[in-house]
């Protein structure tokens, strides 16, 4: 049977799709769609009428002070999600990425792929397709057995930790539009002058708090020092696995 692609622009046209994975799901592509300087597009996979997978991808643009001004690039996190194993997973990542690629290069210069499973994940594809590797910083940690996180720091950081909450710095989760627009300012003003930075604007993290975090999907944390932000992160929650998306402190 004849693998379909649909590429949406508009999160009113998003059909009810099955799926778990945060990255790939029609709630972040309203985030996307909701935050001034990015441009979702999802692309769906079909047999039959029924979807066997989805890519999602975010345009998203730059200003900046010196040429060129406004810089176009395009973002992915994984290889997609999939939801029939009986399907050639590689040839139908390797047909939604040629649709990407198309769509993609008439808007933005770059596509870049983040979080991907390991470093052979797609590779054939992606070299087919002209990518290439960039070598990267890449942390685990492991959110099992939470209680005896402490054993994974090293004894500075433990130290840096203890000393910061004896002299009054809090830790506590970000609900309020108060708050997270503190930590979206927190952020800008600390890293908006930093080339390989980027930071959304406050609307994203809204919608961040908005649209997920009722299902626990997504949580922002920030650090307070007598009542100042100094500190926070955005997570992010996929499939049993966390990502820290946004992060900084002062």
């Amino acid at each position: 049977m004849p693998l379909k692609l649909t590429t949406y622009y508009q999160g009113s046209r998003v059909p009810e799709l099955p799926g778990t994975n945060t990255f790939h799901s029609t709630e972040l592509f309203r985030i996307y769609e909701a935050t001034p300087g990015y441009t979702p597009l999802l692309i769906v996979a079909s047999e039959g009428g029924v979807p066997v997978a989805k890519l999602l991808a975010a345009i998203r643009k730059s200003v900046r002070l010196f040429p060129p001004s406004i810089i176009k690039r395009c973002e992915v996190y994984g290889t997609g999600e999939y939801f029939d194993e009986t399907i050639d997973r590689e040839a139908v990542f390797s047909d939604m990425l040629q649709r990407l690629t198309d769509e993609a290069l008439r808007e933005a210069f770059l596509i870049e792929f983040r979080n991907l499973d390991n470093s052979l994940s797609g590779y054939k594809v992606f070299r087919k397709n002209r990518y290439f590797a960039v070598n990267w910083l890449r942390v685990r940690n492991s959110l099992h057995n939470v209680e005896q996180a402490e054993v994974r720091f090293s004894p500075s950081r433990i130290r840096q930790i203890k000393k910061g909450l004896k002299n009054g710095a809090k830790v506590k989760e970000a609900h309020t539009p108060k708050e997270i627009h503190a930590f979206a300012k927190m952020l800008h003003h600390n890293y908006s002058a930093k080339i390989r930075r980027h930071f959304p604007s406050m609307d994203f993290f809204q919608q961040l708090e908005k649209q997920m975090t009722q299902s626990r999907q997504s949580r922002i944390f920030i650090v307070t020092y007598k009542d100042k932000i100094i500190g926070g992160s955005a997570c992010i929650y996929s499939d049993d696995s966390a990502y820290l998306w946004f992060s900084g402190g002062m």
